[in-house]
C-alpha cells in the first residue's frame, strides 16, 4: 500500500495506485459526493486548484485550495428539477389524454365527411345522368326543328322556282327560262361571298348588292329609329325630373317667403300694441287722432278705423278672388318645361293623334322595287326572298336554343360538382390512409392546425400534415410539404420528429426541407427556429402530445432514488 498514493505512477496503463494523486495521466479519482451522486473524474484534475469533486475531495490536500461542500445543494437543485419535469409530465399526460378525445372526434367528422361525399357522388352521378338524357333530348329536338326547317324550305324554294319559270314562260321566255332563274340564283349565292372572297361583281351580283343593302338599310333604319325613340325618352325623364326639382324649389322658397311674412307681421302686431300701451300711459284722457294729424311712425303702422278696416279687408278678399279666379292665357310665360302645360283634353288627344301619325314610319310596309329596267328584271328574285326568311329571327329555334343552352349549362354545373367532390375525396383518403397518427391516432388532434411564431425578421408556421412556410411580410418561402413521421435514435428519450420535405428552391442551393421535433410541455407553441445549414431549418415545437407514460416513469424512479439516499 505505500506505493499506493505516492505520487509515483507505477501502474501506467490503468493508473489505479494513484487514484489520490496527479501522477497517471490515464488514472481516475472517485469523487464519493455524499449525498449527491458519486462519479470517477480523471487523475489529472486532483490538485489542480480547481474542485471537481461537489465535496472538495479532489484538493483535499491542497493546501492552496480550500472547496466548500456543496454535494447538498446540488442534490436539492436536481431534485427541485425533477419534481419540475415530473409536473410537467403529469400535466402534459392529462391534456393528451384530453387530445386524445378531439382527435377521435376530428377523424370521426373526416370519415362521416368521407360518407356523405360518397352518398353525394351516388346523388350527382344519377342526377349527371338525368342532365345528359335531357341534354341529349332537347339536342335532339333541335336538329329535327332543324331538319325539318330546311325541308321546308327547300320545298318553298323548289315551288317558288317552279312559279318562277311558269311565269317566264308565261311571259315568253321559253325553254331558257329555267337556265336563266337557275343562273340568277347562283349568281345571288356568289354575291353573298363577293365581298369577302374578293371577287369581281357581275350583274346578277351587283341586283344581289342592291337587295342585301336595302335590306341593311332599311334595318339600320329602324335601329336609328329606336334609338331617337329612347333618345327622347330619356331627354323627357330628364326635363320632368328638372321641372319636380324645380317646383319643389319653388315650393320651398314660397314657404320661405310665407315664414318671412308671417314673422313681419306678428312684429307688425307687437309694435303697434307697444305703441298703444305707450299713448295710453301718456295720454290721461281719450285723445282721437284726426286723419291730418302728423303720425311720428312709418304710415304702415298707423292705427286705422274700424271703417277703414272694414274697407282694407274688402279690398283684400277682392284681390284674393282675383288672384284665385285668374286664368293663364296662352301666351302667358310658363315658368316650367313645356310638356308640363295644362291642356284640354280633346286637344290633347287629337295632338297625340297628329303626332302619332306623324312619327310613324310607313317605310316598312313600302313594296321592296328594284329599279332596274324591264330588260333586267332579277327573276331569282322570289328564291332570294325565301332565302331571306330563312335567316330573319325563328321564336321557335330561339326557344330551342336556350333550352339545349340551359340543359348543357345544368350538365355542366352537375359535372363540376362530381369533380369538386372526387377531388375532396382523394384529400380525405390521403390524410385518413396516408398518415401514422401515432399512438390511438393521438396527432390527428392536429389536423386541420397551423402554428406561427415570429422569430427575427421571419414568421415561421408549420401546419402538421400540410406544409411549413417562412414569411416576411406579403411574400412567402415554402419550407416542404409534410413527409413522413420519425423517432431521433441520436437523443437520450427517441424524440419524434415532423419530416417537410422538397420545398421551394434556394438559389444556387438544394430544395428548403424542415425537421419539427417535438418536445414535452403542456402547450402546443413554437418555441424555436434554426438552421443548422444552408436551407436545412430545424424547429423545436412544445406540445403535451411528445409527452409519454414511459418517460414519467422514468422520472419518478429518479425521485424515489433521491428520497432514499437523502
Amino acid at each position: 500500500m505505500k506505493y499506493v498514493n505516492d505520487d509515483y505512477c507505477d501502474c501506467v496503463a490503468s493508473g489505479d495506485d494513484e487514484p489520490g494523486t496527479a501522477a497517471c495521466n490515464g488514472g481516475r479519482f472517485w469523487c464519493e459526493n455524499l449525498g449527491y451522486k458519486g462519479r470517477y473524474i480523471y487523475s489529472s484534475l486532483v490538485d489542480d486548484g480547481l474542485c471537481d469533486c461537489c465535496d472538495g475531495s479532489d484538493e483535499r490536500n491542497n493546501p492552496r485550495v480550500e472547496c466548500r461542500n456543496s454535494c447538498a445543494e446540488k442534490a436539492q437543485q436536481e431534485l427541485s428539477r425533477f419534481v419540475a419535469e415530473k409536473q410537467k409530465l403529469s400535466e402534459g399526460l392529462k391534456m393528451k389524454h384530453s387530445l386524445m378525445q378531439v382527435a377521435s372526434t376530428k377523424l370521426s367528422e373526416k370519415q362521416h365527411r368521407r360518407q356523405q361525399i360518397q352518398r353525394e357522388l351516388t346523388e350527382k352521378r344519377e342526377a349527371l345522368r338525368i342532365a345528359e338524357e335531357e341534354k341529349q333530348m332537347v339536342e335532339e329536338k333541335e336538329r329535327a326543328y332543324k331538319q325539318e326547317k330546311e325541308t321546308r324550305a327547300q320545298q318553298e324554294r323548289e315551288r317558288v322556282r317552279a312559279q318562277a319559270i311558269a311565269q317566264c314562260k308565261a311571259n315568253g321566255g321559253g325553254e331558257d327560262c329555267e337556265q336563266a332563274i337557275d343562273k340568277d340564283s347562283e349568281a345571288d349565292g356568289a354575291a353573298d361571298g363577293a365581298d369577302g372572297d374578293g371577287g369581281e361583281d357581275t350583274g346578277e351580283s351587283e341586283r344581289a348588292r342592291r337587295r342585301r343593302e336595302r335590306r341593311e338599310q332599311r334595318f339600320a333604319d329602324r335601329t336609328e329609329r329606336n334609338e331617337e325613340r329612347r333618345r327622347q325618352e330619356q331627354e323627357m325623364e330628364r326635363e320632368m325630373e328638372q321641372g319636380m326639382e324645380r317646383a319643389a324649389e319653388e315650393a320651398a322658397r314660397t314657404e320661405r317667403n310665407e315664414e318671412r311674412r308671417r314673422q313681419e307681421m306678428e312684429m307688425e302686431r307687437e309694435m303697434e300694441q307697444g305703441m298703444e300701451r305707450a299713448a295710453e300711459e301718456a295720454a290721461p284722457h281719450h285723445h282721437e287722432h284726426t286723419p291730418d294729424e302728423e303720425f311720428p311712425y312709418p304710415e304702415q303702422y298707423r292705427p286705422h278705423s274700424e271703417e277703414g278696416e272694414e274697407q282694407q279687408a274688402t279690398e283684400s278678399e277682392s284681390e284674393s278672388e282675383t288672384v284665385q279666379h285668374h286664368e293663364h292665357t296662352p301666351d302667358e310665360e310658363f315658368p316650367y318645361p313645356e310638356q308640363y302645360r295644362p291642356h284640354d283634353d280633346d286637344a290633347d288627344v287629337d295632338d297625340v293623334d297628329e303626332d302619332t301619325e306623324a312619327a310613324f314610319d310607313w317605310s316598312e310596309f313600302d313594296e321592296d322595287v328594284d329599279e332596274m329596267d324591264d330588260d333586267n328584271v332579277d327573276m331569282a328574285a322570289p328564291i332570294a326572298d325565301v332565302e331571306q326568311q330563312e335567316q330573319e329571327d325563328d321564336p321557335v329555334m330561339d326557344e330551342l336554343s336556350n333550352a339545349v343552352r340551359t340543359a348543357r349549362d345544368a350538365y355542366n354545373s352537375v359535372d363540376r360538382e362530381i369533380r369538386n367532390l372526387e377531388n375532396d375525396l382523394k384529400e380525405i383518403d390521403k390524410v385518413l390512409r396516408g398518415n401514422d397518427f401515432g399512438d390511438q391516432d393521438v396527432f390527428a388532434s392536429l389536423l386541420g392546425e397551423c402554428y406561427a411564431a415570429k422569430i427575427g425578421k421571419y414568421e415561421y408556421e408549420f401546419c402538421p400534415f400540410n406544409k411549413a412556410t417562412q414569411k416576411e411580410g406579403h411574400s412567402s418561402t415554402n419550407l416542404g410539404t409534410f413527409k413522413s413521421f420519425k423517432y431521433d435514435d441520436a437523443s437520450d428519450d427517441g424524440e419524434l420528429i415532423m419530416v417537410f420535405d422538397d420545398g421551394q428552391k434556394c438559389w444556387n442551393g438544394p430544395k428548403r426541407s424542415m425537421h419539427v421535433a417535438f418536445k414535452c410541455n403542456v402547450e402546443n407553441e413554437v418555441l424555436s427556429v434554426t438552421e443548422p445549414s444552408t436551407c436545412k431549418y430545424h424547429m423545436t415545437f412544445n406540445s403535451p402530445l411528445a409527452c409519454s407514460q414511459r418517460k414519467l416513469e422514468t422520472v419518478t424512479q429518479i425521485l424515489n432514488h433521491y428520497k432514499t439516499e437523502l
